[in-house]
């Protein structure tokens, strides 16, 4: 198992960004170092990511809301290739549909 050399204070990053609809804010967990050096064109993007801000659900046809099952916190996987990463100050946070977050890592 790979082990993430960062832990995600939330109350360290300010976010001015809230979320839309079924939106997700992420910071995505960089894996810790092995030793090896490897060229930045070819490092892998993480898909384990720590969820930031949470939108509050999307509306169906009938007009009832559905929330999003995440809360900041929680520690998810999601595939690499999806989302758009914005900018805050110096922090890179990652903007995703919650369909496109496979699932939540237990705590335990």
């Amino acid at each position: 198992m790979r082990q993430y050399s960062e832990s995600v204070d939330l109350h360290s990053i300010s976010l001015p960004l809230e979320p839309l609809g079924d939106y997700v804010v992420l910071k995505r967990l960089e894996a810790a170092a092995t030793g090896i050096v490897v060229p930045e064109g070819a490092r892998q993007i993480s898909n384990r990511a720590v969820v930031l801000a949470v939108g509050p659900g999307v509306i169906d046809p009938a007009g009832t809301r559905t929330p999003v099952s995440l809360e900041a916190g929680d520690e998810v996987l999601v595939s690499p290739r999806v989302g758009t990463d914005v900018r805050i100050g110096s922090v890179v946070v990652t903007l995703v549909r919650a369909d496109d977050i496979f699932g939540r890592w237990d705590a335990s």
